[in-house]
């Protein structure tokens, strides 16, 4: 009797915190201009998967009235890395190239008891890979929390 007692504990307690601990959803943290810089903009990206694909929005506001939007589109690998990309303007049918401010993304999902994370590193996409103008910078994200009461 113990062991289905037990069985039926541990289930009742992992199952609702697994629905929480995924990649979909919203994140929020900081985007560096800078390897080395520790202060950061406000950053957020709501992300949803269909297997190895990913989708999602950025939201970078750069000043209170101000907030760069874009789609993005990517892959998460075998080892929880992820690599992403901007595809367009949030919000924007025009499907030509992007002005200067194209990025990519490679990021850490770390996933705890408690808590998930994204971290990782963001660069400017230009003609010359070794381009000494060439932005990038870190980016430090959590998962945020949903209420379901």
């Amino acid at each position: 009797m113990r062991p289905v007692l037990l069985a039926f504990f541990l289930c009742s307690v992992a199952f609702p915190l697994s629905g929480q601990l995924t990649l979909e959803g919203v994140w929020k943290g900081t985007l560096t201009t800078s390897l080395h810089g520790d202060r950061g903009l406000p950053f957020e990206l709501f992300l949803y998967r269909d297997g190895s694909r990913i989708w999602g929005r950025s939201y970078l506001t750069i000043r209170k009235d101000s907030t760069i939007i874009m789609d993005l589109a990517g892959e998460m690998h075998r080892d929880r890395s992820i690599s992403l990309r901007e595809v367009r303007f949030g919000g924007d049918r025009v499907r030509g190239p992007l002005a200067p401010y194209r990025r990519r993304y490679q990021l850490l999902f770390k996933k705890g008891l408690f808590d998930a994370s994204l971290n990782g590193f963001w660069q400017e996409i230009r003609e010359g890979v070794l381009d000494e103008d060439r932005k990038r910078g870190r980016i430090f994200l959590r998962k945020e929390k949903t209420d379901k009461a």
